[in-house]
């Protein structure tokens, strides 16, 4: 199996896409290509550009890194929420702060069926990053982790028994507030945890800037009326949050930006929504590459 990169554009597509083709790749049948094209592979099918800028991602240089950042929240209603598993907007830690896991299910420890170590992704208080394991002690707090966090933007079972994910909601706290969670989804014999956070807050790591590639939106309830509202926070302006973006959609949008938008070094990120109605599920995701300040 090879590539190619110096095809033709296919008619009827944008301008600002590039195109691939994998040749001798026996998993799909040729399709036919636009006026021109002939035959290629339908795994070419056609690859978007995410560097439009060539910042070099993926490139190996260590200069560059991306991130996608999803979340959903079941239940957004009347009241603007961010996106994440516990509703409600938000609370950003102003310390840096050691953190512990909570469960509401006993099967969510060390040597439980359920989760028992889970994998915490963040900053330190220089907006560093720092991942950390921590345990699991089922409905008591576990034991406090060695870092400490200022922001933490992912977490993840990382070991579990024999159901292979999280039992219950594991709470991530500093003190009393929730920085982060991993939810489930389902009930009685359907429920099942999601293994890894689903929240819609990232910060942009010291020494480097943001651009924002896309953004997407989506409600399981057809013409419910959501109004999502991306929101950045950047260093200079203190708790200041502004909207950057708005999608009112009726299922489900995507937006890809020609010019990325920009984010600073210590920018928090998050996506907020509210509906009409009451108990929407929202999910969000938006893609961010990382570029090293010089």
């Amino acid at each position: 199996m090879s590539i190619k990169t110096n095809i033709r554009t296919p008619e009827n597509t944008l301008n600002y896409m590039k195109y691939v083709e994998i040749e001798n790749d026996t998993r799909y049948p040729a399709v036919t290509g636009g006026l021109g094209q002939g035959i290629f592979n339908k795994s070419a099918v056609l690859v978007q550009q995410v560097d439009p800028f060539n910042t070099g991602i993926g490139s190996g240089t260590g200069q560059q890194d991306y991130i996608e950042k999803f979340g959903a929240n079941l239940s957004v209603g009347a009241d603007i929420e961010t996106i994440w598993e516990t509703g409600g907007i938000y609370e950003y830690l102003t310390v840096a702060s050691t953190v512990s896991a909570i469960s509401n299910d006993s099967g969510d420890t060390v040597a439980g069926t359920g989760a028992r170590t889970i994998e915490i992704q963040g900053l330190d208080s220089n907006y560093n990053t720092v991942t950390e394991i921590i345990s699991t002690n089922g409905t008591s707090n576990g034991p406090a982790s060695t870092n400490e966090f200022l922001r933490i933007y992912r977490a993840l079972v990382k070991t579990a028994g024999s159901t292979g994910t999280n039992e219950g909601q594991v709470d991530v706290n500093a003190g009393s507030t929730t920085v982060i969670s991993i939810g489930t989804k389902g009930t009685g014999g359907n429920k099942e945890g999601f293994g890894q956070s689903q929240t819609s807050v990232y910060t942009i790591p010291a020494g480097k800037t943001g651009y924002i590639t896309q953004w997407s939106v989506g409600s399981s309830v057809y013409n419910s009326g959501v109004q999502a509202f991306l929101m950045l926070s950047e260093p200079n302006d203190g708790p200041i949050m502004r909207t950057k973006d708005i999608m009112f959609l009726n299922n489900y949008s995507i937006k890809d930006y020609k010019v990325p938008l920009r984010a600073l070094e210590k920018t928090d990120i998050e996506v907020r929504a509210y509906d009409t109605a009451t108990g929407i599920p929202v999910s969000t995701s938006y893609n961010v590459i990382l570029v090293d300040n010089v």
